[in-house]
């Protein structure tokens, strides 16, 4: 979807609900990464609004690459955690399984929604098209975001300091 802040509401909600196994600020970044092509499309480039970054090829490409970003930068990332309070474990299994968990939930939302995608390309179509409606998708993200900051406070008053 080109409104790429609600992915971050399924991000948050997976990141919270899964806080102790997948890396948050990787499944949130997983779960936008992959809109640069959309993006690109729509403000330079003329071409396929959902195309190759929303195939499940191109998006394992796109979790690699945030898989690399992440482990670069996870000593910078730990001390921002620790701003926010939600220090965790940034081992490489919790950023790997982050980084496919928001990409992958990004390309199914997506492909709800989206017929010019074909998520499992090389096999052309998209046979996800339709089975939920664009609104109950977009109150999905919604949804996702509040309960991920309702979590989010729960953690907080949790483990207050």
């Amino acid at each position: 979807m080109p409104l790429t802040p609600f992915h971050i509401g399924i991000g948050l909600a997976l990141g919270m609900l899964l806080f102790r196994y997948i890396n948050l600020p990787a499944v949130l970044l997983a779960g936008v990464i992959v809109d640069i092509e959309p993006i690109y499309c729509m403000f330079i480039g003329n071409c396929q609004l959902h195309g190759f970054s929303h195939t499940f090829i191109g998006g394992t490409l796109f979790a690699i690459a945030v898989i690399i970003i992440i482990v670069a930068l996870r000593t910078h990332l730990s001390k921002i955690s620790k701003i926010f309070r939600v220090e965790q474990d940034y081992s490489l299994k919790s950023i790997v399984l982050a980084s496919f968990v928001g990409v992958y939930a990004h390309l199914v939302l997506d492909s709800f929604m989206h017929g010019d995608m074909n998520p499992f390309w090389p096999i052309e179509g998209n046979p996800l098209l339709g089975m939920i409606s664009n609104s109950l998708c977009l109150d999905l993200c919604i949804a996702g975001f509040f309960a991920g900051i309702a979590i989010y406070i729960f953690h907080l008053l949790k483990n207050k300091k």
